[in-house]
């Protein structure tokens, strides 16, 4: 650990040229934005391009990927390095030759945090997307700095500064120790389930590291820590979360749907019900209480009263994180999610939340280890969670910083693997596989390259001709076909369809067949205008609407059943700007569903809603009103 002191934070200030061995890791780019943000002159070396390099290019970085010290600058202050670049690295013992100030990216972030109030999220799991909600809840109000482990969707960086920064909100890696460079005045911890071995050795190790870090807080910090550790580490001021009803902050009354989580939230403060979370999971609800908590906390250390309406509110609007239950492709055809898990319980907690909300769907997963001795260390574990898939298929394992361990490979890990369906494939035969037969429900899991064939799957899914409709205005399914896909459900439909026009709303035409996966697709339109999508799935059905934000209002003070209401993501101080999504049996309402129909039809939008028109006439204005006051 570096010991921090005035003359390192000064050089920091006064740096004019900084370089950076490893530029290109999502850490030490967020650390090169800042130093860009600062006015220096940023230079440095990775491994390979890639869309976080160009980025930095754009903004004024100069970057090469050859290991050549004389493409250096001269004028170089300061040069922070990555423990994945190697002190042989050629760069790096040029930097040392010269008498250049080397620094690892913690021992940087350290000086930076000594001059800030600090909230720092450590734990083995949910750090980043954490770390993004804390900037999401904080910006603009608290004029925070950011540094976060992936790309936050309501910043596009993962970087966010302000123009006087008065709170540093900052990721705490646990590898290599480098979290007790950092000085927090709150501090959150999620996990401590055992990882880097190659470092910690044990898991023992592991917790006294946390234990350490949680010691590193002043006499009048707060340490928020998941409730089911609170046994584990000690502290004189312990804020508890979780979904155990004694945490201090915890979640009732769950409802996870897959673009949101619908719940209550109880705190010291009292309880606030019905409030959403723009992203779904239950172990990113877990992420949302502790970040509301060390929010709370912090602002009471400073002596300032928190808005607690207003951070609630934000939830609902937070998008989440690159690569952390990221949907790629989400229609009545496939859908196919990627995610960073690459921890045997992370696998677990994004697979139990894939199965939760596509229970009847067969989930295909493809997987890259990260690591060999991360693979050594946890292969029963590994093994285990991947079970939890349908089909399972292995990509080589990523090395990253780590030479190749004797005997440790991915068919090693393939054998251990308990489960008939499952395969090692390269990234070409991958490709080639999937395009062959693209799975209906598809993961890509893992935190080495494996995001670089993401655009290359996703593509697969828009070009794939199976996965198109059988266009035919003149097909319909008829009654035997109708009852042998609904099955218990096909009751509910048939009351829904004698009660609605058909011929209204097309109901006899505009269908659409996708043999991929047995789902029929009607557009269900009145006066060339969609009201609403009616799909017809195995054993359900389901309506997909287009709202205004006028008709969810009107929605909202309907008197419809709570469930449905909270399923279509409404409650009293909330209402979504995303397409509403529901799926019907035959429990629910009939005249709930019908009411929705009904406002529906006299505010139709077309899917250009978006588009910018021009301002219309009061006669205009006048005319249309008449014409859907008498439609």
């Amino acid at each position: 650990m570096t010991n921090i002191n005035r003359e390192n934070i000064s050089l920091i200030e006064k740096c004019e040229h900084v370089y950076f061995l490893g530029i290109g890791g999502i850490g030490m780019s967020a650390l090169a934005y800042y130093f860009l943000r600062r006015g220096c002159a940023v230079s440095g070396y990775d491994l390979t391009p890639s869309p976080v390099t160009e980025k930095l290019i754009e903004k004024g970085a100069i970057i090469h990927y050859d290991e050549k010290p004389e493409v250096i600058p001269i004028d170089i202050d300061l040069v922070i390095h990555t423990p994945a670049v190697s002190k042989s690295h050629a760069e790096y013992r040029y930097f040392e030759q010269h008498g250049i100030p080397i620094y690892k990216r913690a021992a940087i972030l350290g000086m930076i945090s000594a001059t800030l109030p600090t909230i720092a999220v450590a734990g083995t799991h949910g750090k980043t997307t954490t770390t993004a909600l804390l900037a999401h809840l904080s910006y603009p109000e608290e004029h925070p700095t950011a540094f976060v482990g992936g790309i936050s969707k309501n910043f596009g960086s993962n970087f966010l500064t302000s123009k006087n920064p008065q709170l540093l909100v900052v990721e705490a890696d646990e590898y290599d120790r480098s979290f007790l460079s950092l000085f927090p005045n709150t501090a959150i911890i999620t996990a401590m389930d055992a990882d880097h071995l190659d470092i910690y050795k044990e898991t023992a190790s592991l917790e006294d590291s946390f234990r350490e870090f949680a010691k590193r807080l002043p006499t009048d910090g707060t340490l928020v820590l998941n409730y089911a550790l609170k046994s584990r580490v000690t502290h004189n001021k312990i804020i508890t979360y979780g979904f155990e009803k004694e945490a201090d902050y915890h979640a009732d009354k769950i409802s996870i749907l897959p673009d949101k989580v619908v719940f209550d939230l109880y705190t010291p403060e009292g309880c606030f019900k019905d409030l959403q979370l723009g992203i779904t999971g239950y172990y990113n609800l877990l992420n949302a209480l502790s970040a509301i908590a060390a929010m709370i906390a912090e602002k009471q250390r400073q002596g300032n009263p928190a808005d607690i309406e207003k951070l609630i509110s934000k939830l609902a609007t937070f998008k989440g994180v690159h690569r952390r239950f990221d949907y790629q492709v989400f229609n009545d055809k496939a859908i196919y999610i990627d995610d960073y898990a690459h921890h045997p319980e992370e696998i677990r907690s994004f697979l139990r939340s894939v199965r939760d909300l596509f229970p009847d769907k067969v989930l295909t997963g493809i997987f890259q280890p990260h690591l060999y001795s991360r693979t050594r260390d946890f292969a029963p574990a590994f093994a285990k969670s991947l079970e939890a898939l349908d089909e399972i298929i292995l990509l080589d394992i990523y090395p990253a910083r780590e030479e190749p361990i004797p005997h440790i490979t991915s068919e090693w890990l393939l054998s251990l693997i308990q489960k008939e369906k499952k395969m090692l494939l390269s990234k070409t035969d991958l490709l080639a596989y999937l395009k062959n037969s693209p799975p209906e429900l598809l993961v890509t899991i893992g935190a080495g390259d494996i995001d670089r064939l993401v655009p290359d799957i996703k593509e697969i899914y828009t070009t794939n001709e199976e996965y198109s409709p059988l266009e035919n205005p003149n097909i319909y399914p008829d009654k035997e076909v109708l009852t042998r896909v609904l099955g218990d459900s096909y009751p509910a439909y048939e009351q829904l369809l004698n009660t609605i026009t058909g011929d209204e709303y097309n109901l006899k035409t505009a269908w659409n067949f996708y043999p991929v996966n047995n789902t029929w697709l009607c557009r269900c339109y009145r006066k060339k205008r969609t009201v609403f999508w009616l799909s017809v799935w195995e054993n359900y059905f389901r309506l997909t609407f287009y709202f205004t934000q006028h008709a969810l209002k009107r929605i909202a003070a309907l008197d419809l059943d709570k469930h449905l209401k909270l399923s279509l993501g409404l409650t009293e101080k909330n209402t979504p700007n995303f397409p509403v999504i529901v799926s019907f049996n035959n429990e629910t309402r009939l005249e709930d569903v019908l009411k929705i129909i009904h406002v529906k039809k006299y505010h139709v939008q077309s899917h250009a809603r978006h588009k910018k028109q021009k301002p219309k006439s009061w006669w205009h204005r006048g005319w249309n009103f008449l014409k859907k006051l008498f439609a």
